[in-house]
């Protein structure tokens, strides 16, 4: 009868990668220090964005929701598949982190553009075409644009990008991830 041995350095392996895991998180979103120009936090709009402002008449149009719902089986299974490599020795916990933080920002970056409704409002397509001559957007300009389309529904917003979530293309360029020690 042949003996049978037991390898405790799989499970030695095992535990070290659990403990390991317990020292990180991941992030994935837009950080304090990413802001427009007039110093609002890309964050807050980010946040308006994705739950809607009803009381400003903001729709939602959600994109980390969306995309967690459909990605997070997706993400489990990079993990899952890191940890064997991590337990081979092939790559640190914070190594599989960081893919798939980065792969986790990549599909919200394509939800966001993917965006194409709710159709954005006339005075906020005005409001970007005053932008784009140079004029600064404040709540009396706003005020304004709805007098002006109150006066002129069928006023020329022509060569504005009608786009949701496309204005600056801030989302998009400061969405980000990180790994950081708990």
């Amino acid at each position: 009868m042949g003996k049978v041995t037991r390898n405790s350095s799989g499970k030695a392996a095992m535990l070290k990668a659990i403990d390991e895991c317990s020292k990180y998180v991941a992030k994935v979103g837009f950080f304090p220090s990413a802001k427009y120009p007039d110093g609002t936090p890309i964050a807050y709009v980010a946040a308006i964005q994705e739950n809607g402002f009803p009381s400003r008449s903001l729709p939602a149009r959600p994109f980390f929701r969306p995309t967690a719902d459909a990605k997070k089986s997706t993400w489990k299974d990079q993990i899952g598949r890191g940890m064997a490599t991590v337990m081979k020795g092939k790559r640190t916990v914070r190594d599989v982190l960081e893919i798939v933080s980065a792969g986790a920002s990549g599909d919200i970056r394509a939800t966001i553009a993917a965006i194409d409704g709710p159709a954005l409002s006339p005075i906020t397509l005005m409001a970007r075409k005053y932008r784009q001559a140079g004029g600064k957007v404040t709540g009396k300009t706003i005020g304004e644009f709805a007098k002006q389309l109150k006066g002129n529904p069928n006023i020329d917003l022509s060569g504005v990008s009608t786009k949701p979530l496309n204005d600056t293309g801030a989302l998009l360029a400061h969405l980000t991830n990180v790994v950081e020690s708990k």
